[in-house]
C-alpha cells in the first residue's frame, strides 16, 4: 500500500504537470503540452482532468480521432466540466462542418483555443467577440451549433 507521503508527492507531480501542460498550450507549444499531460496521466491514470486537457491539444493539432478518445476517457473517469459534451461534439463533427453553413462557427471555436485568444480571454465570450470580426457568427448560431455538438456527443456516449 502506498504511503500518504508518496501519494501526496504523486498528486503534487500530477498538478505540476497539468499546470505545465496548460502553460505550454497557452504559449502554442503543443507537442510539449501533450507530453506534460501524458506525464500527468502516467502519475494518475484514473484522474480524468489530464485526459480532458490533452483532448483540447489534440483538437488544436487536428488529431480529432484521438481528441474524441481523450474526451471520452475523461467522461468515463467522471471528469466534470460544463463544456465536456460540447467540446467532444466539436471533436466529433467539426472536420465535416469546416465548410458550409457552420464554417464560421467552427473557425471561431478553433481560434478560441489558440494561444492569442487564451491570453486575452478572461471568461467573457460576448465581450471578446469583437476581437475576431472576420469570424464572428451570431451568438444564436453559435448556440445552435453547440447544441448540435452536444447532441453528437450524447449519441457517441449513448446518453
Amino acid at each position: 500500500m502506498m504511503e500518504i507521503k508518496e501519494l501526496r508527492n504523486i498528486e503534487e507531480l500530477y498538478e505540476k504537470r497539468i499546470l505545465e501542460g496548460y502553460e505550454c498550450r497557452r504559449n502554442g507549444a503543443y507537442p510539449e503540452s501533450k507530453e506534460k499531460y501524458i506525464e500527468a496521466i502516467r502519475y494518475m491514470p484514473e484522474e480524468g482532468r489530464a485526459y480532458y486537457y490533452i483532448a483540447k491539444v489534440l483538437y488544436i493539432t487536428k488529431d480529432y480521432s484521438d481528441s474524441v478518445k481523450a474526451y471520452k476517457k475523461a467522461y468515463e473517469l467522471g471528469f466534470k466540466s460544463d463544456n465536456l459534451l460540447v467540446n467532444l461534439g466539436h471533436a466529433l463533427i467539426d472536420s465535416e462542418n469546416a465548410e458550409g453553413e457552420y464554417s464560421d462557427v467552427v473557425k471561431r471555436y478553433d481560434i478560441g483555443l489558440q494561444p492569442a485568444y487564451m491570453k486575452i480571454n478572461r471568461g467573457n465570450r460576448k465581450k471578446i467577440m469583437g476581437f475576431f470580426k472576420e469570424v464572428t457568427p451570431d451568438m444564436n448560431k453559435i448556440d445552435k451549433y453547440d447544441k448540435i455538438c452536444e447532441d453528437a456527443a450524447r449519441k457517441e456516449l449513448n446518453l
